[in-house]
């Protein structure tokens, strides 16, 4: 499994590298896309990835022009995330360069193939979420 996300993960990067992104940050463009405003730390939960690496990323896509910080209008100390319009744009310009690579990587899947192995991805990711929860339980 590990190998075939790697290989995934560097096509996806190889794919995204002439306009300035990573699967990584195309995926965190993608998350905001869906829930702006929401904070670093939440964005990270929801990616299901450490707060680092998510401050990380955000960082680099502020960095790029590609998101914006604000204040909360209530909890000030927290920063909301938006997208900014030049991160629309790279949003769309990463989904038309992926949408077609992930066509390819189930080409030889019938329709029903490919709903078929969503469901199994959503239940492996659902169980490795289950782990992690025991394994952080079991560790304290």
């Amino acid at each position: 499994m590990w190998q075939a996300q790697h290989a995934i993960e560097q096509a996806f990067d190889a794919l995204l590298e002439p306009i300035g992104l990573s699967a990584a940050l195309a995926g965190t463009l993608t998350f905001l896309a869906e829930a702006p405003g929401v904070s670093t730390a939440e964005l990270a939960r929801r990616a299901g990835v450490t707060a680092q690496s998510m401050a990380y990323a955000t960082g680099r896509l502020e960095q790029l022009g590609l998101i914006v910080r604000t204040p909360h209008p209530v909890h000030g100390r927290i920063m909301q995330l938006d997208l900014t319009q030049s991160g629309r744009r790279a949003l769309d310009r990463a989904s038309a360069i992926i949408a077609p690579a992930e066509e390819a990587l189930t080409a030889e899947l019938s329709r029903a193939g490919r709903r078929e192995l969503l469901d199994h991805l959503a239940g492996l990711r659902q169980r490795a979420r289950h782990l992690r929860d025991v394994a952080v339980t079991t560790s304290d």
